[in-house]
């Protein structure tokens, strides 16, 4: 069994207007922690990506 632990790292409420209609817009950032020995980069779960391409504008986040 793998043992993960979740925990919120950062909540953003956002309520706007766009295009005339009233909106809201709940994020909640979660921090995941895991056992080194349960690491698999295929896990399905997460998709681990290296800083550094963030950081080096390789990748970007998507912002919906």
């Amino acid at each position: 069994n793998s043992c993960w632990r979740f925990s919120i790292a950062e909540v953003s409420e956002n309520i706007f207007v766009f295009n005339g209609k009233k909106g809201h817009e709940l994020v909640m950032l979660y921090k995941a922690e895991m056992k080194d020995s349960d690491y698999k980069e295929d896990s399905g779960l997460v998709k681990w990506v290296d800083i550094n391409e963030f950081k080096n504008k390789e990748k970007k986040v998507a912002i919906f």
